[in-house]
């Protein structure tokens, strides 16, 4: 009877139930398997109708997108470069092969002082009978005042110029009269008269500021001037004197221009100081104003 029991334990519901148990562990994660694979499937599948709905452009700019995104999360978001700076203005030695840069038209003023070694203005005149009388004017010095033009040829190192002035002049100096019968007389006298001259010129400019619209320019000037002096008559002595005096000196000293450029024209403003040196002794001062193109 006891071993009846027995059996029925081991036979029974409980045993069946221990023995099921082993399956349902096998087929649960079978199931779940087989659910997920299926879940996977069903997404690939409507992932590929979505991609085929939206078509390739899309596709690789989303693609492209995702790639973005992806470099800006590992380095940060991209950054612009700063726009470079503009460049400011050079300076530089002048010196430098001769080429053809522009040609300028310029109103110049010039202006000065000068001691005169000039020949003496004379005036005579002579009966026959009496020794003549002779009139003699002795220049001492002078300041003159005269306004011009002229033209510029820029070849870069080196400006080439020719100016045309028209102007006055004032002096002293003293009047000497000889009859040749009475002592010879010299009164002081100050005289005056019209003023001309042409001056050719040279110009380097040495140093040189260049920027996007200017130029400033520093340097030597080196010109040859011939002057005309024409004097009004002399009328204090007994005989009318007029005269005429012609003389080439040279101008050296330095220079000064700036340049405002506008495409390829161009606006200067000049200035310079000159030592005379020659028949005549003394300063000038030039100051000009011009209107040019660039080649």
């Amino acid at each position: 009877m006891q071993s009846n029991r027995l059996s029925w334990a081991l036979d029974g519901p409980a045993a069946r139930v221990a023995e099921s148990r082993p399956i349902m562990n096998g087929w649960v994660p079978a199931l779940l398997a087989l659910l997920g694979s299926a879940g996977v499937a069903h997404a690939q599948y409507r992932d590929s109708q979505v991609r085929d709905q939206i078509g390739p452009g899309v596709r690789q700019g989303h693609e492209l997108m995702g790639v973005g995104t992806q470099e800006a999360g590992l380095h940060g978001a991209p950054q612009e470069a700063p726009a470079p700076a503009a460049p400011g203005p050079t300076l530089e030695f002048t010196w430098t092969t001769p080429r053809w840069k522009g040609i300028e038209l310029r109103a110049e003023g010039l202006s000065g002082a000068c001691r005169l070694d000039v020949p003496d203005g004379i005036e005579t005149r002579s009966n026959g009978f009496n020794p003549p009388l002779v009139e003699r004017l002795e220049y001492d010095k002078m300041d003159f005042e005269a306004v011009g033009g002229g033209l510029v040829v820029d070849l870069d190192v080196f400006q080439l110029s020719a100016d045309f002035f028209e102007g006055t002049w004032k002096g002293e100096g003293s009047l000497g009269v000889d009859d040749g019968i009475s002592p010879a007389t010299r009164t002081p006298l100050d005289v005056e008269g019209d003023f001309r001259a042409l001056k050719v010129g040279l110009y380097w400019p040495t140093v040189r500021m260049v920027g996007d619209a200017f130029e400033f320019s520093l340097g030597a000037d080196l010109k040859a001037v011939g002057f005309q002096m024409i004097l009004d008559p002399v009328t204090s002595g007994p005989l009318p004197l007029e005269d005429r005096v012609d003389q080439l000196v040279g101008f050296a000293g330095p220079r000064a221009a700036f340049r405002f450029l506008a495409g390829r024209v161009e606006f200067s403003l000049e200035g310079a100081y000159s030592w005379v040196f020659g028949s005549s002794r003394g300063t000038a001062q030039e100051v000009s104003a011009g209107v040019g193109v660039r080649f």
